[in-house]
């Protein structure tokens, strides 16, 4: 591994890119959660000689588990996931259940597969989250010509459950 198992350091630089779009205090460039004073760093994956970053289901689950017995969280935030190979795995039951247990808001990305039908990644597919598109900004601040990006995964899930559940920042509600 390219990665430092003991250090918080994000050696991909994908987790750091997130935590921006989230924390962002920018004026002009606000955060999703501008205002915020508070987040919790939960590495789970590493970069691999390959360049590329992995993560392990088991580390994900270890690193929410730690976040949710050492510090007071409210959403949780995983860009991360793999091909779903059916609608529901153990993987899935474990975010639906820390949304049901915990009343945790899971908001997880639903892959970068393209345009194909039922290309949303694991754990993308769950229930009672959100799992969310990216979204092409087309090099504006404003947020009116947005769309979701060619690269974004789509739905149905397999099991004909519509996902992406946020596709575009104008059709919700800001709160």
């Amino acid at each position: 591994y390219d990665d430092d198992p003991a250090s918080t350091d994000d050696f991909h630089s994908h987790g750091t890119h997130v935590a921006g779009i989230m924390n962002s205090t920018d004026a002009t460039y606000r955060g999703i959660a501008y205002g915020s004073t508070r987040a919790v760093n939960l590495k789970a994956a590493f970069k691999a000689s390959d360049g590329q970053g992995y993560m392990f289901d088991s580390d994900a689950m270890a690193a929410v588990q730690w976040g949710l017995t050492s510090a007071v969280m409210h959403v949780i935030n995983l860009s991360f996931g793999a091909d779903a190979t059916s609608d529901d795995s153990d993987y899935v039951r474990f975010w639906d259940a820390v949304v049901d247990d915990r009343g945790v808001l899971a908001v997880i990305a639903a892959g970068n597969s393209g345009t194909k039908q039922g290309a949303v990644n694991e754990p993308g597919i769950l229930w009672n989250g959100l799992s969310v598109a990216n979204v092409y900004d087309h090099a504006t601040i404003g947020r009116s010509d947005d769309t979701i990006s060619s690269s974004s995964s789509r739905g149905p899930t397999q099991g004909g459950r519509k996902k992406p559940a946020v596709e575009r920042e104008q059709e919700c509600e800001r709160v």
